[in-house]
């Protein structure tokens, strides 16, 4: 059963019965909704652990690739003073650890990338969620205005019949 049914079932069940005292269906319906509303919360707090998580994890990443690039400088410079000094075999090793290094980096910039793209996906869905929890808690709260105008009314209509009964018997 959907939202929107239970919530119409709740607005009907308002016009029957009016003598009875509290109908069980709305009390149901309205656990459940709290229920699922709760659900929705969890579920936006979880998107958003996950988005926050995610963030930390690219950070790091990018952390860790700033120290590759430094470490690609320093294997460059150590290059060119070991060529500059003549020491050409020093200078292909430092450049062959170097062009490795920057294979890593690329990998690093890749992940980099792809964490990006998924904190941009968290984030709208989070976007979504949070507002449509917001809807959901303005249909609920109205579900409750009407639960308790329903109430209300119920309990207007026995005090008048109450009043007409006591009208009524004092009468004759």
């Amino acid at each position: 059963m959907s939202v929107l049914e239970r919530l119409r079932g709740l607005g009907r069940s308002s016009g029957s019965a009016a003598g009875s005292t509290a109908p069980a269906a709305p009390v149901v319906a309205a656990s459940s909704s709290e229920a699922e509303y709760q659900a929705q919360l969890d579920a936006l707090a979880t998107v958003r652990r996950s988005a926050a998580d995610v963030m930390a994890s690219r950070r790091r990443l990018e952390a860790q690739a700033d120290e590759v690039r430094r470490r690609i400088e320093a294997l460059q410079a150590q290059a060119a003073q070991a060529s500059a000094r003549g020491q050409d075999d020093l200078a292909r090793t430092a450049l062959r650890e170097s062009l490795e290094i920057e294979r890593l980096l690329a990998k690093r910039r890749s992940a980099i990338d792809d964490l990006l793209r998924r904190e941009v996906e968290l984030g709208a869905a989070s976007a979504r969620l949070q507002a449509n929890s917001e809807e959901y808690r303005v249909r609920l709260e109205a579900a409750r205005a009407r639960a308790a105008a329903v109430e209300a009314a119920r309990a207007v209509e026995a005090a008048e019949a109450a009043e007409r009964s006591r009208i009524g018997g004092s009468g004759s």
